[in-house]
């Protein structure tokens, strides 16, 4: 477990490449999966020692996890016991395909790996320096001000403070202190050599995005946790003798374990979910943008025939698409059987039961304003993840077949033979080859419809909740007045 706050994509993704075969690297993740398999192995006490082998076998009684979990929430043991169990078996598979079985030195890590750590890097060697940066924002601020003053009436300072903001704004998100030629020129990415700027750009944004979603996350976690741990210590603060100095030392030891350990499964399903999220927003960028050129070139067929410049401007472009769509195809399909595949099936097998224990849990109704708060905050991060998971890679999907309802129209008119071949290949695998991935329509729908209704139950809950919390703050410091 490595705590990262502002960089989570980046420094993971850039450790799974460059220390896969590091002795350190893989001695401190089988440790988090022998960490794991503990705890799923605690949680096991229960089921096996309290109600098979009560009499000769009470193993339970000696585990302080069984016997907060027993003594706390005796009816809602086994919703707590799927929950962990799921949560744990998911951290150690996804522990083992992320930095064990997958390889690195394929496109299945290489392709995410150039489209997050390569180009975050490249746009780290091209910035500007720092009189070139204040020119630019001086021209882009002038620019600014002359359309805020003819468009406003509002007094000078006003206006210069919008337009400082605006200028600011504009400044970041175009990334106006990056040198866009040297990134043109000598950096360029692996598999993608030509992609244009303004992709590389959104590359980035999302990337800063799911980073700063990264760290809210921690932000609104950490005081839960913190409740969580406190009720913990008290539950076993009698049975346990928790005054005594061992007994404090071998709860810190419990908090960090149980913290790595959830911490742990946690951060594989957000890094699989970051990375599908990307992959899929460039692939959706890339095809959008190739699906305009094919209809344009549809439309201007006629011309193929007639201008022989034309022909040949054609000719190239419909081989620049076949080749990148090509390999945008290979990828995907690779990538999909060497890892996306396995990791989607583990997780939806495992989240079902999970989800369901979460919804369940939630509509128990004797839970605590906080534990509600628990509950809530884990099934929208599970939904999240899960649906980020499985919407990009359908629409990835879809975008890649999308190309078949222009070539029907195209095909015929190509003259040249060995570019026809191509595209009437090309055009027969679509139809009648293989997907290059899952189709996922209404796998899930009847659970994750009812995740989306238990938080809508969940938020007017908790409003209620707070709602009578204050009322009887008010009421109280009403009556102590009096």
């Amino acid at each position: 477990m490595q705590y990262r706050f502002f960089r989570f994509l980046y420094t993971d993704l850039k450790d799974i490449v460059h220390l896969y075969h590091d002795r350190n690297y893989r001695l401190r993740h089988k440790w988090e999966m022998i960490l794991l398999f503990i705890l799923i192995v605690r949680l096991s006490f229960v089921p096996l020692t309290r109600l098979k082998f009560q009499k000769w076998c009470s193993v339970w009684n000696y585990d302080p996890i069984s016997v907060f979990m027993i003594n706390e929430y005796d009816q809602l043991y086994y919703y707590l016991f799927v929950i962990c169990l799921m949560l744990f078996i998911l951290g150690i598979i996804a522990t083992n395909i992320f930095h064990f079985t997958t390889p690195v030195d394929t496109c299945t890590m290489l392709y995410p790996y150039d489209l997050i750590v390569r180009n975050f890097d490249q746009f780290q060697q091209c910035i500007l320096d720092d009189d070139q940066k204040k020119r630019i924002w001086q021209t882009r601020f002038d620019h600014n001000m002359k359309w805020f003053i003819g468009r406003g009436h509002l007094p000078r300072m006003i206006t210069e403070f919008a337009c400082r903001i605006w200028t600011d704004c504009q400044y970041r998100l175009y990334f106006d202190h990056i040198d866009k030629q040297l990134m043109n020129g000598k950096f360029r990415l692996v598999y993608f050599p030509y992609i244009e700027f303004r992709a590389r750009r959104y590359l980035i944004i999302l990337q800063i995005l799911l980073n700063s979603s990264f760290f809210v996350l921690h932000v609104i976690a950490f005081p839960i946790m913190c409740l969580l741990f406190a009720q913990y210590y008290r539950g076993l603060a009698e049975q346990f003798h928790m005054n005594r100095w061992y007994n404090k030392i071998w709860f810190a030891i419990e908090v960090i374990t149980l913290t790595d350990a959830v911490y742990t499964s946690v951060e594989c399903g957000l890094l699989g979910a970051g990375m599908e999220l990307i992959i899929g927003a460039f692939h959706y960028f890339l095809i959008n943008k190739w699906n305009p050129s094919l209809k344009s070139i549809r439309i201007q067929m006629n011309a193929i025939n007639t201008s022989q410049r034309r022909r040949c401007q054609m000719n190239r472009e419909l081989s620049k698409i076949h080749r990148d769509h090509g390999r945008l195809s290979k990828i995907y399909r690779k990538a999909f059987s060497e890892a996306w595949g396995s990791i989607l099936l583990v997780y939806l097998m495992i989240s079902i039961p999970m989800n369901v224990s979460i919804i369940l849990l939630l509509r128990s109704g004797i839970l605590e304003t906080f534990e509600y708060m628990s509950g809530f905050v884990g099934i929208v991060v599970h939904t999240i993840i899960t649906m980020v998971l499985i919407v990009p890679m359908c629409f990835e999907v879809e975008t890649l077949h999308q190309t078949k309802k222009d070539l029907p129209a195209i095909v015929p008119n190509i003259r040249h033979i060995r570019l026809k071949l191509k595209y009437d290949d090309w055009y027969g695998r679509l139809i009648h080859g293989p997907k290059y991935g899952p189709v996922i329509a209404t796998l899930g729908s009847i659970t994750y419809k009812m995740a989306l209704e238990s938080i809508e139950e969940s938020l007017k809950e908790l409003h209620f909740r707070w709602y009578r919390f204050y009322r009887n703050i008010n009421v109280f410091s009403r009556v102590r007045f009096q």
